[in-house]
């Protein structure tokens, strides 16, 4: 018999063993789960192949060489599994970092430098140091001295291994039944052959020549195969997944193949309204029924809307996913139940615009074509229109005779089922309906939903109403050149019903069409007027806009440049001068833009002080000659009272595939941050312009502001204060009365007493004073103190009837030296007092509206 190389040995039949497991796992995995989790642990079986299949050859081997070169070997596969098992439990755990490549990377590159340093240790012998054979019991075994190199390797694989260990600990703390059964499986997996690795490192088992480690590592693999078919070990990552699931707006429900469920929010619960709070592992079908129709139905378009709260009338969306794998197969099925009810409101609110902006548009370009005889059908057809749109039972109009003496229902719709009243309303003498003719007459719209809240003096309109079954009414009046020549109706015969103010601006316009019609066929640029017009400037309104915007908003309009501008100070100018002041500076912006712009341009109010600029076929260079243009003019306007100035901000669209609303944000994003940069330099001007306006309507004047200065940074200064305070007291000392300027001129300039009305008016300057100053963040600090400068140290003053110590220390100094300079000066209304007069009426008034200790100290000043 010739000689052999190899030897029978009983220890290497399990580990062929488990490298079938092995292999099957391999398999399995790579068909069925082919995700990244699951390729770690591919890798990790792959490692423990290698470590099987070489530790089995070298128990069958005879010769030390062959045996020294398979633990080489082996080392691959030792190195691997340490590696594999801890980037696994890191991304099991949550930790998505260690999906990157160069993190795996990193953690690999010492187990890396360990193999070569084995395959070449003949020449250091840092991992091993000597090799030797034992012979026993009819087999030969590789004794191994370890070197200083291999118990390095050993910590560093233990640190992972208990940094591993540490994860699923707190995964066993924080876990649901469900994956506490996962983590376990995961740490029984790990521990048997970790603890066969310590006996054999420590020699404390008999055999101490035999390596059981990769003998209990194919154990682990078949509890990890059993852990990956039978409860998707690796699908889901349950870190975090607790407080995420909790702090979800939205209910979530995650299905396995199987619909039976793996996740399910506190949310979700609540909405399928089950008490049950432990629902992992059992079927949904069982839990809530009717979301195997939902899920069967994934793949219609849109998201299903279902109301899971009747009394509340709460809408709630159900969005279905499914996750399949590369091979098709369905891993899991999420179910996201969202609150849309808002969305849902919203939606319907702008459906209902749009509805009501087209009814309108389709209303009036009817008439606009209709020929003056056909008035009357046109009338009665868009009557049907508007009273189905608005849920009427009946829509008509009234027209009063020229004599003022009768009005004659002379057009009406009714919903099927609705008695007509208009034979029983013909020619009604104007004298029994004066209580409404004499509202409407006024302008006021009538709205009554219950006809027995209607006033005793409406008595005979009560009767006639209820006659006629009417159970809620809406009507109002059609103008034409200010005054009443009728007015258009709604009733409700069915129920009761609140008219909202979208029903009612429907009447309006009605009205207004049906108006103009009737009165010589004046409805085309009446109609086009109101419909694209702001009525304030004369500019186009917004709704024009947009609709000249999706019709230039073509490749043959570029480039396309749009231009945003907002004026500058239009709530100061409201707040101080009045509204009307605002309006005139609205117009004289509009003025300005319709100056500087093109025939073509489209100039349109965007807002309340917003202005947009259409530039068809413009580009970026001309666009800002445009801008120039317009700063220039704004720059030569004169205005007295508020300066004229206007932020703009400007975007070109070049290309066709631009998102023309990006176009627009740009353009209002450029223009609010010139605004932001101007701001300062802009309220500086504004305030100025403000300080004159109030020397020239009151008794305010420079000199009184500077004597105020004097006196108040005196008496700062001798109380002590620090010069931040005195910096404020110098502005106080012209600032303080800056709300006066909003007070009508016959007030401030009277020479008698105020009556209680008046004076009421009057005290109302603190607080817009206030208001003035708070809208600059220079000027804001001081805010505080304009409006407290009227508070008595008694608590008698105004406006909040502070008291002592409550009133900030600036206000009480310029209560006291504004009321000394007033005194010790003329006025129109008195004569100047006497020093010593002055100081007599300042003690009288110590402690009652001012404070004693600063008068004390300030009649000392004044010495």
């Amino acid at each position: 018999m010739g000689h052999s190389f190899l030897q029978f040995n009983y220890f290497a039949i399990p580990q062929f063993v488990g490298i079938v497991f092995a292999f099957i796992f391999v398999i399995y995995i790579s068909k069925a789960k082919p995700i990244l989790n699951y390729r770690v642990l591919i890798i990790l079986s792959v490692g423990t192949i290698l470590w099987l299949l070489t530790n089995a050859f070298e128990l069958l081997t005879i010769s030390e060489q062959h045996k020294v070169f398979l633990n080489h070997l082996s080392f691959i596969g030792i190195c691997t599994v340490p590696v594999s098992f801890f980037v696994f439990v890191m991304q099991y755990s949550g930790y998505k970092e260690w999906s990157k490549p160069q993190n795996v990377i990193a953690v690999s590159v010492f187990p890396f430098i360990y193999t070569i340093t084995d395959f070449t240790n003949r020449f250091h012998h840092l991992v091993v140091i000597k090799y030797t054979i034992l012979f026993e019991r009819g087999n030969n075994y590789l004794l191994k001295e370890f070197g200083i190199l291999f118990w390095i390797w050993t910590v560093y694989a233990y640190i992972l291994i208990l940094v591993s260990f540490y994860q699923l600990f707190k995964m066993l703390a924080v876990s649901i039944k469900f994956y506490r059964l996962t983590t376990i499986l995961l740490m029984m997996a790990a521990i048997f052959p970790i603890a066969a690795n310590i006996v054999y490192l420590a020699g404390l088992f008999p055999l101490s020549y035999i390596d059981f480690t990769p003998l209990l590592l194919s154990a682990s693999i078949i509890i990890l195969l059993v852990g990956v078919i039978r409860l998707n070990l690796g699908s889901v990552i349950p870190v975090t997944k607790s407080a995420i699931l909790e702090n979800m707006k939205d209910g979530v429900i995650v299905l396995d193949k199987k619909n039976f469920i793996l996740e399910i929010s506190p949310i979700a619960l609540k909405l399928i309204g089950s008490s049950n709070k432990n629902l992992t592992g059992k079927n949904i079908r069982d839990v809530w029924p009717q979301c195997i129709e939902y899920i069967r139905g994934k793949d219609k378009k849109d998201q299903e809307k279902i109301i899971m709260d009747d009394t509340k009338k709460t809408f709630y969306g159900i969005d279905v996913n499914q996750n399949f794998n590369h091979y098709n197969q369905l891993n899991c099925t999420t179910i996201i139940i969202r609150d849309i009810t808002e969305k849902e409101k919203s939606e319907n609110i702008l459906k209902y615009k749009a509805r009501f902006a087209k009814l309108v548009a389709r209303i009036s370009a009817s008439f606009m074509s209709t020929p003056p005889e056909n008035i009357d059908k046109k009338i009665g057809k868009a009557l049907r229109i508007i009273g189905k749109f608005s849920d009427a039972d009946r829509s008509y109009v009234f027209l009063i005779t020229k004599d003022f003496k009768y009005i004659d229902n002379t057009s009406e719709w009714t919903a099927d089922g609705i008695e007509p009243q208009l034979n029983n309303c013909r020619m009604m003498p104007c004298i029994q309906y004066k209580w409404l003719l004499d509202r409407l007459n006024a302008r006021e719209d009538i709205c009554i939903e219950n006809l027995d809240e209607m006033p005793p003096e409406a008595g005979f309109l009560t009767e006639t109403f209820k006659a006629q079954d009417i159970k809620s009414i809406a009507l109002v009046p059609m103008l034409y050149r200010n005054h009443l020549k009728g007015f258009l109706g709604f009733d409700s015969v069915k129920k009761m019903k609140k008219w909202n103010e979208e029903e009612l601006s429907l009447l309006r316009i009605m009205g207004n069409i049906f108006i103009n019609a009737i009165e010589n066929h004046k409805t085309d640029r009446k109609i086009k007027y109101l419909s694209f017009y702001d009525s304030l400037t004369g500019l186009y309104n917004r709704a024009y806009f947009e609709e000249e915007l999706k019709r230039l908003n073509t490749k043959r309009q570029l480039p396309l440049s749009i231009i945003i501008g907002d004026i500058n100070g239009l709530k100061l100018a409201n707040d101080a001068f009045g509204h009307m002041e605002g309006d005139r500076l609205l117009k004289a912006s509009a003025a300005v833009l319709r100056k500087c712009c093109r025939e073509d341009d489209i100039v349109a109010r965007w807002g309340g002080d917003e202005f947009a600029i259409l530039l068809p076929k413009t580009a970026e260079n001309e666009t800002k000659e445009i801008i120039d243009r317009i700063k220039n003019t704004v720059d030569k306007t004169n205005n007295k009272k508020v300066p004229l100035s206007i932020s703009l901000g400007t975007a070109t669209k070049i290309t066709p595939g631009t998102d023309i609303l990006k176009v627009i944000k740009k353009a209002e994003d450029l223009m609010y941050r010139r605004k932001l940069l101007e701001r300062k330099s802009i309220f500086s001007s504004l305030l100025s312009s403000l300080e004159r306006s109030l020397w020239e309507k009151s008794h305010e004047t420079q000199d009184h502001a500077k004597r105020l200065q004097e006196l108040a940074v005196k008496l700062g200064n001798a109380i002590g204060l620090p010069e931040s305070s005195i910096d404020d007291l110098m502005l106080l000392a012209k600032l303080h009365d800056i709300g006066k300027i909003a007070i009508p001129e016959k007030i401030l300039q009277k020479k008698s007493y105020l009556n209680n009305e008046e004076w009421d008016i009057m005290k109302r300057h603190s607080e817009i004073g206030h208001n003035i100053v708070y809208a600059s963040p220079q000027l804001a600090h001081i805010s505080e103190a304009i409006l407290c400068h009227h508070e008595w140290w008694d608590g008698t003053g105004y406006p909040h009837k502070l008291s002592g110590d409550q009133i900030p220390i600036t206000s009480r100094i310029i209560s006291i030296v504004d009321a000394y300079d007033v005194m010790t000066n003329d006025r129109p209304y008195k004569n100047a007092f006497t020093k010593a007069e002055a100081k007599k009426e300042l003690l009288c008034l110590s402690g009652k509206q001012f404070d004693p200790n600063l008068i004390d100290i300030f009649l000392k000043i004044v010495d």
